[in-house]
């Protein structure tokens, strides 16, 4: 199945230029790790886009379905840059990101060790990051892309992201997802389609 769907990104990439700006790609959070989230199978989706040289956004939604995951929000995400980019800065005017913690391989959880951690609001819960919420973030960094989310993390378990729940129905307990092992769509125009040839896994 893969050998047909490269050549038709391949020639998505023919007509529509070789502007890496229009790439992106999207992961699906719907492994779980930890807990008993609710509101599955897809309970968060995260895309992440080329805005400018050495600029991308994040748009992370809560995708979890009401009435069963009412209450239930997301703490934090954990994300990989590689190359490790040192001038890496994270903003967002959305009232629920409160702040960010990167270090190459410095964020161990779950057998995981990631580089970014970010962080949401967890109180009070009317500012919590609810089922239907969204959250626009905007990343950027000396050679930047939206292909530098895409390596494994390292530690014993590899995994590309991962977010953490609380608030759980019906118990309010905290559990973690991941995400399939590749990003769950690639739609990636110009020279991006290309990446889908690159599996690349961090040292």
């Amino acid at each position: 199945m893969k050998k047909f769907l490269l050549p038709s990104l391949l020639l998505a990439g023919a007509t529509f230029g070789s502007s890496a700006a229009q790439a992106a790609i999207v992961f699906e959070f719907e492994v779980i790790v930890a807990g008993a989230p609710q509101g599955g199978p897809v309970f968060a989706r995260l895309t992440i886009t080329n805005a400018a040289l050495g600029t991308v956004t994040l748009l992370l939604e809560n995708t979890a379905t009401l009435p069963e995951a009412e209450g239930q929000s997301i703490q934090r995400l954990h994300l990989n840059v590689d190359p490790f980019v040192s001038d890496f800065d994270l903003t967002s005017a959305d009232p629920k990101f409160e702040d960010f913690n990167l270090s190459e391989d410095g964020q161990n959880d779950s057998g995981s060790m990631f580089d970014l951690q970010i962080n949401f609001d967890v109180a009070p819960p009317a500012e919590r990051f609810l089922p239907g919420d969204s959250a626009l973030m905007t990343a950027t960094g000396t050679g930047l892309t939206e292909d530098s989310f895409t390596p494994m993390s390292a530690g014993d378990i590899p995994r590309q992201a991962m977010i953490h729940l609380i608030s759980i129905p019906p118990n309010e307990d905290s559990g973690k997802v991941t995400t399939v092992p590749e990003p769950a769509t690639f739609a990636a125009l110009g020279l991006g389609a290309l990446a889908l040839l690159r599996r690349r896994k961090k040292a």
